[in-house]
């Protein structure tokens, strides 16, 4: 499956990419003027469909400043954290996945 979705106000104007059943990337140029951690939060909040304001702080899952820190350093490797019920990986690169755990 190969279908993308684009934001709304209440999800940042974030666009996402379904790249296999239940997997979205964030499109490139869409952390442009965020920090990572702010894209991660309005991104989790897009697939989850729900407000961002509604989920819980992402300092309750990792540290946002060495997040933000990660991807302005990091030349090499990957960082991968459970966030709102998601698998949240992020590639030295940039590039952002996000996977949503199974719901009984």
């Amino acid at each position: 499956m190969d279908t993308e979705t684009t934001g709304t106000s209440d999800s940042g104007g974030i666009a996402l990419k379904e790249i296999s059943d239940g997997t979205y990337v964030v499109l490139e140029g869409q952390q442009l003027g965020r920090s990572l951690s702010t894209t991660i939060i309005f991104a989790v909040a897009k697939v989850r469909g729900k407000d961002p304001v509604m989920l819980d702080p992402l300092a309750e899952y990792v540290n946002p400043d060495a997040l933000d820190l990660f991807a302005s350093s990091a030349t090499d490797g990957f960082l991968s954290f459970t966030y709102a019920d998601c698998r949240v990986s992020i590639e030295s690169s940039g590039r952002i996945h996000i996977e949503p755990e199974p719901t009984d």
